[in-house]
């Protein structure tokens, strides 16, 4: 009898998130991102093929981007720049059981290999001195920030997480990102529902925040709206869309900035 009670009071184990790409499959994901800037917009696209395989302790993903181009001022540009340093060269990104990053091949050659590249794009359109300023952090990074700059790619499509989340709305506070300062939260809502082997997340933030940096130089008080959008295979824990669209304004009006991002991911015939 207190064998029983005792097991019924012991927590049910906890499921964990399903992770499982199909093995030696090709996926293409392609990126696609619209930025506006008080009015002036830029367009930026990156694609590039995954392909997922057993090893020992989880999987190893093989990428390689095939192609990135920009519209509008692309002098100097540094999506270019790091993109193209890895154009026809695959990047072993290696991962648990669960999809978390645990290493990546050549980590410290590939990340010099982006610095070198970023530097020489900066040199087309500023000084030899400021060139290596803007490759400096990469090179800084410590072996966690180089793992996670490389993974990236494969990382952000790796959602298995969001299979295990109940159905409905809820309220939640979103992190700060870049523009916004550190530190600050913006609250939202969030819905969760499934559609057959799909699982949708959306979500709706708005509130007043302190933006600076390169979109509104120093700091200035001003309002941001956030709506996101994932779409997630239930049997493989893997994005097949994900959107956002992010509009800030300083509170006088004069600045904006715009920026929407689409990834798809889908398994080539």
């Amino acid at each position: 009898m207190i064998d029983a009670i005792l097991l019924a009071l012991t927590p049910a184990p906890v499921a964990t998130p399903a992770f499982h790409p199909i093995e030696g499959a090709t996926y293409r994901s392609d990126t696609n991102e619209t930025r506006t800037d008080d009015g002036g917009s830029q367009h930026f696209h990156a694609s590039r093929r995954i392909v997922f395989r057993r090893e020992a302790t989880g999987y190893v993903a093989e990428t390689t981007i095939d192609s990135a181009d920009q519209s509008g001022p692309q002098a100097g540009s540094a999506f270019l720049a790091g993109n193209r340093a890895f154009f026809g060269r695959v990047v072993r990104v290696h991962l648990d059981a669960a999809g978390a990053i645990t290493a990546v091949d050549d980590a410290d050659a590939l990340i010099e290999r982006l610095a070198a590249s970023i530097e020489t794009a900066a040199r087309s359109v500023t000084g030899p001195a400021r060139a290596a300023a803007m490759a400096a952090p990469l090179r800084a990074f410590d072996p966690a920030q180089r793992r996670a700059m490389l993974g990236s790619a494969v990382a952000d499509l790796i959602r298995p997480v969001d299979v295990a989340r109940p159905d409905g709305t809820r309220t939640v506070a979103l992190p700060s990102r870049v523009p916004t300062a550190a530190g600050q939260t913006l609250p939202g809502i969030e819905t969760v529902r499934r559609d057959g082997d799909a699982v949708s997340i959306t979500t709706h933030a708005a509130g007043p925040v302190t933006v600076g940096g390169t979109t509104v130089p120093g700091a200035a008080a001003g309002t941001i709206t956030l709506d996101t959008l994932r779409r997630v295979d239930t049997t493989t824990g893997l994005i097949i869309e994900s959107r956002s669209a992010r509009f800030i304004t300083t509170a006088s009006g004069a600045r904006s900035s715009r920026a929407e991002t689409v990834v798809t991911l889908r398994l080539e015939p």
